[in-house]
């Protein structure tokens, strides 16, 4: 019976900490173990569209106006949280 309710208790554990909820309480031989999320700020560069419009001509010379798509790199913070245990 022992080993069937610590089976139950690891599968909740593993379910709550899987979803994020978990609770930071440590066993019998973890006196010092301290664990809490902080939150981290990377940067990654992703390519922006960009539209123009420009003044083409034909072949006969007539003007007319024409979108141009171009890309720009841009920077943006992606913001995640990471567990530290000390």
């Amino acid at each position: 019976m022992t080993s069937i309710f610590s089976a139950k208790k690891l599968c909740a554990a593993a379910v709550l900490a899987f979803a994020g909820i978990g609770t930071n309480v440590a066993s019998a031989g973890d006196y010092g173990a301290c664990c809490h999320y902080e939150t981290v700020v990377s940067h990654k560069t992703v390519l922006e569209p960009v539209v123009h419009y420009v003044t083409k001509y034909t072949d006969c010379g007539h003007p007319y106006r024409a979108k141009v798509v171009t890309y720009k790199k841009v920077t943006v913070p992606v913001v995640r949280k990471v567990l530290v245990c000390h």
